[in-house]
């Protein structure tokens, strides 16, 4: 289906969808300066400090993504832009119940973005390229030209092709059904008639499991990502080459994914790899035939000014510029660090794929950061905890052991990142805690969240969660003016007004007095947002 708006009427017809259908604002840990930071370190940039910053994020929206880091980076400054003003209006009346100074929320076009904007740090475009006409995307790239610092990095997300190739036959039929539906069965009028190809197309035609694969997705997501998604009027979608000479002309280079592990053609078989070495030796070149290998439908790509030169190599040595943390834990119930024997580590929100490790050292490294959880460790507080957990000394090591161990650990810890197992590296420690003390305090954010009837919560890692009654009853006691026995006696009365659940004592074992149960309900509240990461000093 062609788009049949363009110029200013386009810029109308956008800032009305989005005016009529609210989308959902969530954070994007990829989009964050922390993760922007890191993966520029990894390829050997110098970035600058996400604790003094200017973020720009255009397409804020609702200000989920923005607010929070704002919320926790007050020597920062933020600005957020976008075309919606009842979505700019919602966002600035949660950053001023939050009270944030250091935040600027401005109902304004991508078009007028001008010198008087100044020059940012970082910058955010995420789910905007794609869903803009072509001049508007020109106007993205001559943004990150002129407004980004020396040493900043851009964040620009798109749907690509050749992924998008199949995605675009449903995408098509959606919107041929839907073209004179009213706004309000839109979205139930596309789901219908892409289950109705996924049953009725003939089982000897390829289409059928493309139908099959695009109903599961359309079901899995909002309704509100459907409407903008595959049913806007502009999602265009490009070859990574073709981005790369778009974004060439502005004078701009490639940095990396900013997924970390879409970066690197060894997911594939060695043969593979070589071929594709061997047709070019063009970073972005090869980049494009990784695409086709995968099937690629999005990207989200790090530019930087193309004077700065990018090693594609990353030195695993690097990785001791940063602080790690990881919410992998044993899996095994018996298991020995010392040895070269194999322990599982899983994520303990099921998000990462499964970890297998053998060498000491970095076992030892991985129970070390379990331990510390949601907190984050330097390379060198690490190292030293590993070597205590094997119950050696680093005073009585050997330079040469040191280093080899120091190499080992390196090279463990970008292949488990590569891998998607270890998610996260940071410039700086998370404003969080793993132990709280005697007036425990709940992320400002998490409550504001909540009085504002949020669906989904951010962490004090970026991250999206969803709270259930328990937490969500419970959150609000935690402003930081209640001791531990004024927060028993209010669990206590919310056990009798029936808003905590009783499952939460099933690990005792037997029936005990209201003090009991209610001190073992606090602690294992306290202990659940803990580990979720939004418990703070």
């Amino acid at each position: 289906m062609s788009n049949l708006v363009e110029g200013e009427q386009a810029s109308k017809t956008i800032a009305q969808a989005y005016d009529d259908t609210l989308y959902r604002s969530d954070p994007f840990v990829k989009t964050h300066p922390e993760h922007l930071a890191s993966l520029g370190v990894l390829f050997g940039f110098t970035p600058i400090n996400p604790l003094q910053c200017r973020v720009l994020e255009i397409g804020c929206a609702m200000g989920g993504n923005i607010i929070p880091m704002a919320m926790n980076y007050p020597d920062s400054e933020f600005v957020g832009i976008d075309i919606s003003k009842n979505q700019i209006d919602i966002a600035t009346d949660q950053a001023a119940n939050l009270r944030l100074k250091n935040i600027k929320l401005l109902n304004v076009s991508i078009e007028q973005i001008d010198d008087s904007f100044g020059q940012f740090d970082f910058i955010i475009c995420h789910g905007v390229f794609s869903w803009v006409p072509p001049q508007v995307q020109q106007k993205i790239l001559e943004v990150c030209q002129k407004q980004l610092s020396e040493f900043g990095i851009a964040y620009i997300s798109y749907n690509v092709h050749p992924g998008w190739h199949i995605k675009n036959i449903v995408k098509d039929l959606m919107r041929l059904r839907v073209q004179k539906s009213p706004l309000e069965n839109k979205v139930k009028e596309a789901k219908a008639i892409v289950e109705l190809y996924a049953k009725y197309t003939a089982e000897n035609t390829q289409f059928k499991d493309i139908f099959n694969q695009q109903l599961e997705h359309l079901n899995s997501v909002p309704d509100h990502y459907i409407l903008h998604e595959h049913l806007a009027d502009f999602n265009i979608p490009y070859y990574f080459y073709d981005f790369m000479n778009l974004a060439k002309r502005y004078q701009l280079t490639y940095l990396c994914d900013a997924c970390f592990n879409d970066n690197f053609i060894s997911n594939l078989p060695s043969e593979f790899q070589q071929k594709m070495l061997d047709y070019s030796d063009d970073r972005v070149m090869v980049e494009q035939y990784y695409d086709f290998a995968t099937a690629r439908t999005f990207r989200s790509s790090l530019l930087v000014h193309d004077k700065h030169q990018i090693n594609p190599i990353v030195e695993t040595q690097r990785v001791r510029l940063l602080s790690l943390l990881s919410d992998l834990k044993v899996q095994d119930k018996i298991y020995d660090l010392a040895d070269r024997s194999s322990v599982q580590f899983i994520s303990q929100s099921k998000v990462s794929p499964e970890l297998t490790v053998s060498m000491p050292i970095t076992k030892a490294a991985f129970k070390s950061l379990e331990d510390s959880w949601p907190c984050s460790l330097s390379f060198n507080e690490l190292f030293q905890l590993s070597y205590q957990k094997l119950g050696l000394s680093i005073d009585n090591q050997t330079q040469e052991i040191l280093e080899k161990d120091i190499q080992q650990l390196c090279d463990d810890i970008i292949t488990a990142f590569q891998a998607n197992s270890l998610r996260l590296f940071r410039i700086t420690p998370p404003l969080c805690v793993n132990q709280v003390g005697d007036k425990p305090i709940a992320s400002p954010l998490i409550a504001q969240q909540l009085r504002d009837n949020h669906e989904v919560f951010t962490t004090q890692h970026h991250e999206s969660l969803s709270l259930d009654a328990n937490l969500k009853h419970f959150i609000p006691l935690l402003d930081g003016t209640r001791t531990n026995s004024e927060l028993i006696n209010a669990v206590k009365q919310l056990l009798e007004e029936g808003k905590l659940d009783f499952s939460l004592t099933k690990k005792m074992q037997q029936p005990a007095n209201n003090n009991e149960v209610a001190n073992t309900v606090l602690s294992t509240l306290l202990q659940s947002l803990i580990q979720i990461g939004v418990m703070i000093n």
